[in-house]
């Protein structure tokens, strides 16, 4: 009986550790993804403030460009919507 009792202590025992050892590792994984999602939001920034700089570059450009040379500019969006027109009417 001693040595029942004795293997279900250690089984006991057994059992707690793992309980603790699981929640252990489930605040782990909790405190991981919620770095790797701060992480992710900062990348995500990042990549959205550099789009809406080169964005502001280009429409600057897009400006300076159709203020320069009103005329080539007029008939290149004539000649794209040409162009595009042909396309969409062969469908």
């Amino acid at each position: 009986m001693i040595g029942t009792n004795n293997k279900h202590s250690k089984i006991r025992d057994d059992i707690k550790t793992l309980k603790r050892d699981l929640y252990t590792i489930k605040d782990d994984l909790e405190n991981i993804s919620s770095n790797v999602l701060d992480e992710s939001k900062e990348t995500i920034n990042e990549v959205k403030e550099k789009a809406t700089k080169r964005v502001a570059v280009g429409m600057k450009r897009a400006r300076n460009h159709v203020r320069e040379r009103p005329l080539s500019t007029t008939i290149m969006a004539a000649g794209a919507g040409f162009l595009a027109a042909t396309l969409l009417s062969r469908r």
